[in-house]
């Protein structure tokens, strides 16, 4: 490997990803004989980052990487279930995640 002046040097990737969404699920199911209807929406935001610290001294690199990914933030999470047999049973909750 020829030694130049671009092997010597430090260099910094900082890369972040912000994202929003959102989700909605809606089943059917039947538990204990009843017909029910499951409506679960919900809205999160998720980050991650992928950065890299490299350090080069001719021959010889230090690389320090740091990966997060998956952080997951659901500030609304709606769940609600009702009886299709008995349409006065009905469920709900509001939670975050």
């Amino acid at each position: 490997m020829e030694v130049t002046e671009s092997n010597f040097g430090i260099e910094l990737s900082l890369n972040v990803d912000l994202s929003i969404g959102y989700k909605a699920l809606m089943f059917w199911m039947v538990r204990a004989k009843e017909n029910l209807l499951v409506l679960n929406p919900s809205i999160f935001a998720e980050a991650a980052s992928h950065s890299w610290f490299v350090i080069r001294l001719g021959i010889v690199e230090f690389w320090l990487r740091l990966d997060l990914i998956g952080y997951k933030f659901s500030p609304v999470d709606y769940q609600a279930t009702w009886s299709l047999d008995h349409y006065d049973r009905f469920c709900q909750s509001i939670s975050y995640i």
